[in-house]
């Protein structure tokens, strides 16, 4: 993973699987397993961006929550709330969830003013 970057994993599913696959490839010090937690508000404070690959989502509440706390967002377009997000305004909508292409959007977003532009953006089209 790249240095100075740090996965925050909220969340019960599938946790222990995810958790020795990141032990496996080396992740455990940039990987943070944090289990189900209800101050989730805290945490989108924490984060620079937010990421939500998902399989198919009708609409994650969760994207326009962290759009609503001025976070840009990466989502895959089997995800409702990618009608949301125009790509390079709000964040990304990548055509696919591997793990290449998520890679690079996450790096597009390694700027700070441009997670700045794109976080005022989501905040912005979150409050409408």
């Amino acid at each position: 993973m790249t240095s100075g970057i740090r996965l925050m994993v909220l969340g019960n599913d599938r946790r222990g699987a995810y958790q020795a696959r990141a032990t496996k490839k080396g992740l455990g010090r940039n990987v943070l397993f944090l289990g189900h937690k209800k101050d989730i508000e805290n945490y989108y404070a924490a984060a620079d961006i937010f990421v939500f690959p998902t399989g198919y989502d009708a609409f994650a509440n969760v994207c326009l929550e962290a759009m609503a706390c001025g976070l840009p967002v990466i989502t895959s377009d089997t995800n409702g709330a990618a009608e949301l997000i125009q790509n390079g305004v709000h964040g990304y909508v990548p055509g696919s969830l591997s793990p290449g292409e998520l890679a690079e959007r996450i790096a597009l977003l390694k700027n700070s003013s441009a997670r700045d532009v794109m976080g005022r953006a989501s905040a912005e089209t979150a409050s409408r």
